[in-house]
């Protein structure tokens, strides 16, 4: 069955909103509405959200009239989201009777509710009801409405708006959609994360959307949560395997994020978890060969280095980002080693450096001794100090004479400023960068 859509547009507006533009200005054909009029350009019905981006462009008419047709189509939703922006006056002007209007045509396709009508005036009612009666004598009939494909961008819409519904809809059409990426780096998981949404985090975390991705800048559904201020989605992305103490390209954590917006109750919780994290990657680096100290909980100098040279190992970008701690937690032994060596070189004390990717540590320090033994003119081979992948060392010599080894450090440069700074303060002048290396494939 057809309408005319600027007539019924029209009579709508001239009665219902006050103070509006005529809606003769709207350019709609005067021709009866056709299926082909339901549909954007790709095919999809027209939504709340079409109208919505007419609406923010200034084109008030063609916002009312493409929620019209999406009303037309049976959309339910789209109905009820309109009236409830006419109702709060948050994005739409308050329009108490379009509110009750778009709720009585949801009322009539099968929502349950209570009567929208209820508090008008005779007047007021005969109107609405009037215009109502003429939408459903001229609207297609129901199953003549063509399916809606899901699609990326409603998933977004849904997961930022928290319809945990309508994203197990989406999802049960098409799961794939949970691993995507909108044009600022974000998952559907991060923009659920940014409105606290717990629920629908689960959901998307369910069907594969990764907990830790980040975006240009670092950030992190975790990151995102904690400027929300929700704490059971900082929680649930915590029990699915978040990092709370990876940081943004700017070096903020999930804790700074949360303190800055407010939230105190989610700074301690997270701040509480980065301890415990702490602790599980002073274990970690211990058992690779990394030189931390007690696991005590506290990202101090020693850790914070120690886990800049695994990064630097591991051609990272400097820690502590998820992607490093994604690579720590997963590594189960250090295959490449370093190893200064001091040995008797013609009966004359000296030391030298050697690498080896043999294996594990027992098998790499075996083949270090090995290969020292087999030089001529060596002897009294002994390894000083085994270094992991990522180490670099440096050793000066000044006035005093003897190697001085500087302390590990992710870059050379570091290690042979350190070397010359040992080497002064152990009261020698002179001090040179004689020897230094980076363990590094």
């Amino acid at each position: 069955m057809a309408r005319h859509f600027t007539r019924l547009l029209s009579m709508l507006l001239t009665v219902l909103v006050a103070g509006m533009a005529s809606a003769q200005d709207v350019a709609i054909p005067d021709a009866p509405l056709t299926q082909a009029d339901l549909l954007r350009p790709n095919g999809i019905p027209v939504d709340f959200y079409d109208g919505l981006r007419a609406w923010d462009t200034g084109l008030h008419e063609v916002a009312v009239a493409l929620w019209l047709r999406a009303a037309a189509l049976g959309d339910t939703k789209s109905m009820l989201r309109v009236a409830q922006e006419y109702e709060s006056g948050k994005y739409l002007p308050k329009q108490k009777l379009l509110a009750v209007y778009f709720k009585l045509l949801a009322k009539r396709q099968g929502h349950e509710g209570p009567d929208p009508l209820v508090g008008l005036t005779a007047d007021e009612r005969a109107a609405v009801t009037a215009k109502a009666d003429e939408f459903a004598a001229a609207a297609l009939p129901p199953a003549q409405a063509p399916q809606k494909t899901v699609t990326f961008e409603d998933l977004l819409r849904a997961a930022d708006t928290g319809d945990a519904d309508e994203v197990r809809r989406i999802l049960g059409a098409n799961s794939r959609l949970a691993t995507g990426q909108d044009g600022k780096g974000w998952t559907p998981l991060m923009h659920a994360a940014a409105g606290g949404h717990a629920e629908i985090v689960g959901l998307l975390a369910d069907r594969g959307s990764d907990v830790a991705a980040v975006d240009a800048d670092g950030f992190s559904a975790l990151h995102l949560a904690a400027w929300s201020g929700s704490e059971a989605t900082v929680a649930l992305l915590l029990a699915r395997g978040a990092f709370p103490v990876a940081a943004s390209a700017k070096g903020m954590t999930a804790s700074i994020v949360a303190e800055r917006a407010k939230h105190p109750e989610v700074a301690a919780q997270l701040a509480a978890a980065e301890r415990r994290q702490v602790v599980q990657i002073q274990e970690k680096l211990a058992t690779l060969g990394y030189e931390v100290g007690k696991a005590d909980g506290e990202m101090g100098p020693r850790t914070a280095t120690q886990l800049a040279i695994f990064a630097a190992g591991e051609r990272l970008p400097g820690p502590p980002t998820a992607n490093v701690l994604a690579k720590l937690f997963a590594k189960t032994e250090t295959r490449l080693w370093g190893a200064v060596v001091l040995l008797n070189y013609k009966g004359t004390p000296s030391a030298t450096y050697y690498t080896n990717a043999v294996g594990n540590r027992a098998r790499v320090e075996t083949a270090i001794l090995d290969w020292c033994k087999g030089q001529p003119d060596w002897s009294k081979c002994k390894i000083s100090v085994m270094l992991p992948q990522g180490t670099c060392l440096a050793g000066a010599i000044g006035s005093g004479g003897g190697v001085i080894w500087s302390r590990a450090f992710p870059e050379l440069a570091s290690a042979e400023a350190d070397s010359e700074a040992q080497c002064r303060s152990a009261g020698s002048t002179g001090c040179k960068v004689t020897q230094s290396f980076c363990v590094r494939e």
